[in-house]
């Protein structure tokens, strides 16, 4: 067998691989005796079938399939031993021979190959990126106080209602002047939060007190039909038999009365014995407020710098290449040239990216630690209870949830990604000149609307 490399320019080539009758005769008699032992041939017993017969037989399919195997696991080799770094996989060349094993004894077979591109980049010539630190302003903290006050509150029965009021109420149908119709629709203690109902609807209860009533179009009671609907216990098929209007009588009035600052409202929202006092509980809230959002102003810098680089740095790729490869991926069978010629630019960069992103890691032997995996999956464990209103979580209750997304392997190749993207981020704010600009969360906000707007 012998293989070799032609490079059309430095970005692909074509591996060329001539293979003789020789490299795969044995391969393939030694496949046609094995086979002859296991297949049944009517007339013969089971491994006693002539040799000739079973090759006759089966003497195609067993050659073909011992030749790609051949040429799969050569090709695989050279590239090791040649260290070739090139892009997905070798892609059979569109004039290949046919494998035909009764005309044919010799073949020659080439492959396609799209080349990494060098990369060399010089950061200290880069232009300053601009990073922001979001300034923590006191009408945000004493929102975010109420909103603690609030959540560890509890209901108490009032006369009167605010806007974070439940009521209690009977409902009847009656008539457009608010005469009740006896035998009509009727619904006794129904639940009704003052959130659920629409504007209308909460311009007339707002000022109401236990005991009075009001009347309105049925329609009119919520903004969504699912909570009109859920809030009168009607089921979705049986609308029908709603009446245009209704009466709601008030029976109960209960208001939201916000937690006081003592110690076990600072252990209901905190743990015990974290927070002891108010000073520490503002303390928290701020930094609470800074940690997210130095998380966004991170992702925003992330961003920024990938768009500095990725202005200024040009790499060449074997774009032929690729959208051939592209288009040969499973689940992209169906996709036209055009289609492939759509979506090529986003591949493009984001593929440059990556490669700029390995080779830092690369210069700069970036490898994630045992810790850094576990403090990721902690993260990740974090962020899923989060999403059911659960912040806080102490790391006691996390090991189940921790240990099973380490043992995931897909899940631990997402951890990896996360934790190299960190890492390279880390090393491009070190190595970059980064100009931090103050501003408040409002200002904050208009910046991404004006990327946003540039995007579009």
């Amino acid at each position: 067998m012998e293989i070799t490399l032609n490079k059309t320019d430095e970005l692909n080539g074509v591996i060329v691989m001539k293979i003789s009758e020789g490299d795969y005769t044995e391969k393939v008699d030694k496949s046609l005796k094995e086979l002859r032992r296991n297949v049944n041939i009517n007339g013969f017993r089971k491994g006693n079938a002539p040799i000739g017969m079973v090759k006759k037989m089966y003497g195609t399919a067993v050659f073909v399939e011992e030749l790609n195997k051949l040429v799969s696991e050569s090709l695989l080799g050279y590239i090791r031993e040649n260290k070739l770094e090139i892009f997905g996989e070798p892609m059979p060349s569109e004039n290949n021979e046919k494998l035909d094993s009764d005309e044919k004894k010799d073949f020659e077979f080439r492959f396609d190959v799209g080349f990494r591109p060098e990369i060399n980049i010089d950061f200290s010539k880069k232009e300053a990126v601009t990073g922001y630190e979001i300034l923590i302003e006191d009408d945000e903290v004493e929102q975010h106080k109420k909103y603690y006050m609030k959540r560890f509150g509890e209901y108490k029965e009032a006369e009167t209602s605010d806007d974070s009021s439940i009521f209690k109420a009977d409902v009847v149908a009656c008539n457009e002047q608010g005469m009740t119709e006896e035998g009509g629709f009727e619904r006794k203690e129904i639940h009704i939060p003052f959130y659920r109902l629409s504007a209308k609807a909460q311009e007339q209860i707002k000022n109401l007190k236990t005991g009075e009533a009001f009347f309105m179009a049925t329609s009119d009671i919520c903004t969504h039909e699912k909570d009109l609907l859920h809030m009168l216990n009607v089921e979705e098929k049986e609308k029908e038999t709603l009446p245009p209007f209704v009466q709601i009588t008030i029976t109960l009035i209960k208001v939201l009365v916000p937690a006081e600052l003592n110690q076990e409202f600072f252990d209901s929202a905190f743990g015990k014995d974290v927070i002891h006092n108010e000073e520490e509980f503002i303390e928290r809230i701020k930094n609470d407020i800074g940690k997210s959002n130095a998380e966004m102003t991170n992702q925003k810098l992330k961003f920024d710098i990938r768009k500095s680089l990725m202005k200024d740095i040009h790499i060449d790729l074997p774009d032929a290449f690729l959208k051939r490869w592209i288009r040969e991926q499973e689940g992209n069978k169906n996709k036209t040239a055009q289609d492939i010629e759509n979506e090529y630019p986003i591949f493009r960069e984001d593929l440059i990216w990556h490669l700029i992103s390995q080779h830092i890691a690369k210069e700069q032997k970036m490898e994630p630690a045992p810790e850094e995996y576990t403090e990721a999956a902690k993260k990740q464990a974090r962020m899923f209870y989060a999403q059911y209103g659960m912040a806080n979580v102490g790391d006691e209750y996390l090991g189940d949830i921790v240990e099973k997304i380490l043992k995931d392997e897909k899940q631990r190749d997402k951890l990896y990604e996360m934790i190299m993207e960190d890492k390279v981020t880390d090393y491009l704010k070190e190595n970059l000149k980064i100009e931090i600009k103050k501003v408040t969360f409002e200002e904050y906000k208009n910046l991404n609307k004006n990327d946003d707007e540039k995007a579009e």
